[in-house]
């Protein structure tokens, strides 16, 4: 569930620039397979409701999520050694291939050992993606061109995640089954194959086998890990797992959280979609121009108070709205901030390995944290959970703090950065 994320790149060799129609060409074909994907995504946050309505709650919609959790992890380890293999753009068609097989699956059965390795392949499908579209970007643009193009990706993503729950609890609303809900997730997924197919079949192949062929040089699956988790980025490495974690339960159980309350989860969805984009568009450079640390620790501490208003949302659309966008804002905003800075406190050698385990951390709080989540609903309540991401928010912005006050060891800090 991802929504403003750019995987780890590799060095980049210099890009030969391509005719301008062909480069617009490539962008719009590539944030249509991007906007699909994303979109199946956002179906697929339907998932509890449908559980529910089999029979079953939200502690069994969290197993599958953790199936898409061990996916996830295993995409992650071939991902950049396939991606160097067949190219960024094969492996985003074959991501996106396994998300319609899954969604195809969960449309045609509810029978659970069928959705558990579906949920694998959910999991599996858009780890790979998500390693891999933002590899393509990087094949075809100058490297300080890239956050702009990876920001329009980010804005695609979350517009497709955002708007298609919307749609499909419409559909329901309506008297759609969800397993036909499910089927046009396949589609969807489907189209961004064949978005990515037509990639592959236009002349910047060679451009991304290039830009990726360092990627994955390193002998070992894991890397150097013990240097990454002991460097200076180890913290934000925790950070992104503990804000993964209040992303991934606020968006999948909101649906079901919603019809507890009486409330129409399109409120939420449409607030933090727009919660997530406009800042993006508008604010995002003057942010990025300032202090990271000071920054990310102003945007959790505005994120702990979008949970504390969620708490006293009761039935009331105006501060149901409000605590939404207050949480697309903030996190939306956070989350490349924190990206930014666990790249920027490695050397340059560590650095691509520093983001994969940004990546790995990521879908770990994405795809492990439901399961445990929906334990909560099971023998809590709603509320209980959001007192329970209220803490783990909370301890975000502690570690945003102690970042800040400069006890990450500045010593060991001043020696990577002078080998960048």
């Amino acid at each position: 569930m991802s929504d403003q994320q750019s995987a780890p790149e590799a060095p980049a060799a210099a890009p030969e620039p391509a005719p301008s129609r062909q480069r617009r060409t490539g962008f719009f074909v590539l944030y249509a397979g991007c906007l699909a994907i994303a979109g199946a995504y956002g179906l697929t946050l339907l998932l509890p409701a449908y559980v529910k309505s089999t029979g079953g709650n939200e502690a069994d919609a969290g197993l599958v999520y953790w199936c898409g959790a061990i996916g996830a992890v295993g995409s992650l380890v071939m991902a950049g050694r396939l991606a160097q293999r067949i190219g960024p753009s094969i492996a985003a068609a074959i991501g996106s291939g396994c998300y319609a097989v899954a969604t195809l699956a969960i449309s045609l059965t509810a029978y659970q050992p069928v959705v558990l390795g579906a949920g694998v392949l959910l999991g599996t499908g858009w780890a790979l993606f998500f390693t891999a579209a933002p590899i393509v970007i990087s094949s075809w643009v100058e490297p300080e061109k890239r956050g702009f193009y990876f920001l329009v990706l980010a804005g695609f993503n979350a517009l497709g995640m955002g708007i298609t729950p919307v749609i499909g609890n419409r559909l329901v609303g309506s008297g759609v089954e969800y397993r036909t809900v499910f089927g046009l997730a396949a589609a969807l997924s489907v189209a961004s194959v064949v978005a990515f197919v037509i990639l592959v079949r236009g002349n910047n192949r060679s451009e991304e086998r290039r830009e990726n062929g360092t990627a994955t040089r390193e002998g070992s699956v894991l890397g150097p890990i013990r240097e990454v988790l002991t460097s200076p980025a180890w913290p934000f490495l925790l950070m992104v797992l503990l804000g993964a974690c209040v992303f991934t339960a606020m968006n999948t159980y909101q649906t079901t959280f919603a019809d507890s309350r009486g409330l129409d989860s399109a409120y939420f969805f449409i607030s933090y979609t727009a919660g997530v984009i406009i800042p993006r568009f508008t604010v995002s450079k003057w942010i990025s121009n300032g202090d990271p640390a000071r920054t990310s620790a102003m945007l959790l501490a505005g994120m702990c108070a979008a949970l504390i208003i969620f708490l006293f949302v009761g039935d009331n659309v105006a501060v149901y709205s409000i605590s939404s966008a207050l949480l697309g804002v903030t996190y939306g905003l956070v989350y490349p901030l924190i990206q930014a800075q666990a790249a920027n406190k490695v050397s340059a050698d560590l650095r691509h390995w520093a983001l994969w385990y940004f990546s790995l951390a990521y879908f770990i709080g994405v795809y492990g944290f439901p399961l445990i989540g929906g334990w909560i609903i099971v023998a809590g309540s709603y509320q209980v959970l959001t007192v329970v991401l209220l803490v783990i928010a909370a301890a975000e912005l502690l570690m945003a703090i102690w970042v800040l006050s400069g006890r990450v060891p500045a010593k060991q800090q001043a020696q990577q950065t002078q080998q960048q």
